[in-house]
């Protein structure tokens, strides 16, 4: 009997000490840095902002470029979306480098994962490429100065026209 004691006693122990040293693994590790400023954290390390996401109104067509979005709005044609008044970030990133190819995505404010049906225009002269799956549309520079797209949204056929620039660097 004493000696189921002693053993018990011995395994409360060893079962402590295991408790002891778990949590002491699981403690954060404390250094001297400081902890990032709010500042800090709205910069990358290439002191770059990081770019805010923006709130559109429900139903919004967004033109992506890269991390850079911009509400689209009606043309004088209704049928017909362009840039919209707050695009003046999204358009100083629509140059294409002379062989290159600029990928661009167009999505709805409330429904970003809903994957857009894109056509061509028709007698368009430079097309852009065209994601099978909807969504991105890639334009070259034989696009020359608009590259243009026919987005389907809600049974409704808008035409998308992008005004681009020639980067000649």
């Amino acid at each position: 009997m004493l000696r189921i004691q002693h053993t018990l006693q011995n395994t409360r122990i060893l079962a402590t000490a295991g408790v002891l040293v778990i949590a002491l693994f699981a403690l954060p590790i404390v250094t001297n840095q400081p902890l990032p400023s709010d500042q800090e954290t709205q910069t990358r390390s290439t002191d770059q902002p990081v770019p805010t996401r923006v709130s559109y109104q429900p139903g919004t067509v967004v033109l992506g470029v890269g991390e850079r979005t911009c509400a689209l709005a009606p043309a004088s044609d209704q049928a017909a979306l362009a840039l919209g008044p707050d695009c003046e970030e999204v358009a100083a990133r629509l140059s294409l480098p002379e062989s290159g190819t600029i990928w661009l995505s167009l999505t709805l404010s409330d429904q970003p994962d809903l994957w857009l049906p894109l056509n061509l225009v028709a007698g368009d002269p430079a097309p852009p490429q065209l994601d099978q799956r909807g969504r991105y549309f890639g334009c070259t520079q034989a696009s020359e100065q608009v590259c243009q797209v026919k987005v389907e949204i809600d049974a409704a056929t808008y035409q998308v026209a992008i005004p681009l620039a020639l980067d000649t660097e």
